[in-house]
């Protein structure tokens, strides 16, 4: 079977709010989800204008630090 696409990819960050700013105003995607019901998580959504994917901007897997993907 192979892959058709990919939905989300979590993208692991150390300041969610300078990551945000850097994807929305630098790179220009979409703020589709900032959502920060679940205490101590914040879920921030970026995709690209048109795109299938979308980046999640997380900090709270302690298994992916940032400036890492989880298979590196």
């Amino acid at each position: 079977m192979a892959v058709k696409d990919v939905a989300v990819v979590s993208v692991p960050v150390s300041d969610e709010e300078r990551a945000w700013t850097f994807y929305v105003d630098t790179l220009g995607l979409k703020l589709l989800r900032d959502d920060t019901s679940v205490p101590g998580m914040r879920w921030v959504q970026v995709p690209p204008a048109g795109g299938a994917t979308q980046l999640t901007l997380v900090t709270w897997f302690d298994s992916m630090p940032a400036g890492r993907t989880a298979w590196a």
